[in-house]
């Protein structure tokens, strides 16, 4: 094998259930153990110039379905595909694959196996043949021995205390939201330093995870009728003075805010005093190249801003490393059953499919004694919510809208689960003296195009419709500033015209002035206000042979809403779209929209 010393290894995932990241993760563990730098990346995360930088790469992906890629992958594949790119692109990089299919279907292991050829089209040398893991067998991709190590790459000691606890305000139980992100930079540095991954030493100009922006919510209305189940927010909060800029399309990242009183819980679980200071230190190593060898940090700070508490369900690693750390017999055979290849489906129905979170687990498992450090690297991580951007900048300057539902349901156990972020947010008080909230901008998957001459074709249900509210805002702005602007054609799925029809009275506004078609550039499904259910795609079928016409005339398509009911149907109406209009074979009519996809025409984002 050859030698990757002189240069740092990427270990690469394309998930879409999370079994790709827990064999990326796992790999990455394993490197560790080889004393190798490495990174472990989502392939989203991952623009191909960047690829071009690495010496040794290895990449899990998984096929879904019937030869689709995760959708966590088709970012990263577009922009593989480009013609534009050099056959020698990647002619310094030595790479390993490994897919995770199922042969019961046809096209098994499709996404590795693409891959594995793009990759040496463009110049890779393969370090070993591809690895192809099958479900159907035996050992599935979780064969050979699933135990961990417990080798940690972390020491956590509990520091006297000098204060009799009452520094910092801990008899009141409230944690200083600045303290909470110093100790939160300074654990992901120290973990940095573990890897090899040196921070650079001039990060962002503006607003980022490392440094979020601490904006105030100024005004938090909720659009749902009262009666109505859901409950959705339109959430203003101010930007003025962050030098935060985006394009509609981009995402608005909020970081969680953690309660006290789950912070607490937690620390008590581990037998950690709430007001403790700890030391986190890399073991054998000193401080090099600016780097920390330790930290010292107040333990509820380090906890509320690096681990999700009662959030996230764990990963499998968590359960790997309780099963090693248990004594009891009970939770011993269990917690080993969980981290088998054979307990996979039965912990993913305990852990996801109930929504568990890392306070319930620890809870079933009382008997287990976790240290501290373990917690830092096994437990899910304290990450930031994406929402879609509701407003244009040029329109609401020093503010940014967010339309988010509130998550609230029960579990198939009928166990109620919140979100942490909009149960947040729902009940904070809005004011310019309101909560500070921490935020920042990440680059959403669609954006308007360039020509203001191209017809847009929208088409979103519930909170989907965020995003085209950006769109139609900025544009309605260039109209009124003397702009010829394409029309734009609305398609909008809620349930009734008094529950949740969102902003109704502002696209009525926008199709009198002719930014939507004063024809037939609003259409509303309603799919409970009349006798029979009506849905956005209804309407694309009854309006196949106009928005047939827009598409021969260049229209963009953009899709926003739920991946498992909106983004599907609408593409097979899309596909029933252009076998009837245009008109030709069912095939061919797929490979159409496909090629929309390709010349960046068809956008869907989906959650």
């Amino acid at each position: 094998m050859q030698k990757l010393q002189a240069g740092s290894l990427l270990i690469l995932h394309g998930t879409q259930s999370g079994n790709a990241q827990d064999v990326a993760e796992r790999i990455g563990r394993e490197a560790r153990r080889r004393y190798l730098r490495y990174t472990v990346k989502s392939l989203q995360d991952l623009s191909t110039d960047e690829l071009a930088t690495a010496h040794f790469a290895v990449v899990v992906v998984s096929t879904t379905g019937q030869a689709k890629l995760p959708a966590s992958t088709k970012a990263f594949w577009r922009s593989l595909l480009r013609r534009s790119l050099a056959p020698d692109l990647y002619c310094n990089l030595t790479y390993g694959v490994f897919g995770l299919g199922d042969s019961g279907y046809q096209n098994f292991n499709t996404a590795a196996k693409k891959l594995d050829r793009r990759l040496q089209a463009l110049g890779a040398r393969p370090l070993l043949p591809k690895g192809l893991a099958d479900e159907q067998q035996p050992g599935g991709c979780s064969s050979g021995d699933t135990s961990v190590a417990l080798d940690s790459k972390l020491c956590c000691t509990l520091l006297p205390d000098i204060t009799n606890g009452t520094a910092n305000g801990s008899h009141s139980g409230l944690m200083d939201a600045a303290e909470v992100q110093a100790a939160s930079r300074a654990f992901h540095a120290l973990e940095s330093a573990a890897t090899s991954h040196h921070t650079p030493a001039n990060g962002p100009a503006g607003p980022c995870p490392d440094s979020p922006f601490m904006a105030q919510l100024l005004s938090n209305e909720r659009i749902t009728a009262t009666d109505h189940f859901q409950d959705v927010r339109h959430l203003v909060f101010g930007t003025a003075g962050s030098g935060l800029t985006w394009e509609p399309g981009d995402a608005l990242a909020i970081l969680p805010r953690q309660s006290d009183a789950n912070v607490h819980a937690l620390l008590h679980r581990l037998g950690i005093p709430a007001f403790a200071r700890v030391r986190i230190e890399l073991p054998g190593e000193s401080s090099h190249d600016g780097q920390p060898a330790s930290i010292e940090v107040s333990a509820a700070a380090v906890v509320a801003g690096v681990v999700d508490v009662a959030g996230s369900s764990p990963r499998r690693f968590l359960f790997e490393v309780l099963a090693q750390l248990a004594t009891e017999e009970r939770e011993v055979d269990r917690l080993q059953y969980f981290a088998s290849p054979e307990g996979r489906d039965d912990l993913h129905t305990y852990n996801q499919g109930e929504g568990r979170t890392l306070l319930e687990v620890l809870d079933d498992f009382k008997n287990v004694v976790i240290p501290l450090e373990w917690i830092l690297q096994a437990a899910p991580r304290l990450k930031p919510r994406l929402f879609s951007l509701a407003s244009a900048a040029i329109c609401h300057p020093g503010e940014a809208h967010v339309c988010a539902a509130v998550i609230d349901y029960q579990t198939p156990h009928r166990r109620r689960k919140r979100g942490i972020v909009t149960s947040w947010l729902a009940g904070a008080y809005a004011s310019q003296q309101g909560p500070r909230v921490p935020i920042w901008i990440e680059p959403g998957s669609m954006h308007l195009p360039v020509d203001p001459g191209v017809p847009l074709i929208l088409i979103s249900a519930g909170t989907g419709i965020a995003p085209f509210r950006a769109f139609l805002e900025h544009r309605h702005s260039a109209r009124k500033q003397g702009q010829e602007m394409a029309p734009c054609y609305l398609y909008f799925g809620c349930r009734g015209h008094a529950a949740d029809f969102y902003y109704a009275d502002q696209w009525k506004q926008y199709q009198q002035d002719g930014v939507l078609d004063r024809d037939k550039g609003l259409r509303i499904a309603f799919s409970r206000d009349g006798p029979a259910k009506r849905y956005v795609t209804h309407l694309i079928q009854e309006d196949n042979r106009n928005l047939w016409q827009l598409i021969q005339e260049g229209a963009n398509i953009y899709v926003a809403g739920s991946a498992t009911k909106l983004a599907q149907s609408v593409l097979t109406a899309l596909e029933l779209l252009v076998a009837e209009a245009a008109p030709m074979p069912n095939a061919a009519a797929q490979k159409y929209v496909r090629q929309l996809e390709a010349g960046r025409r068809y956008f869907v984002e989906a959650w």
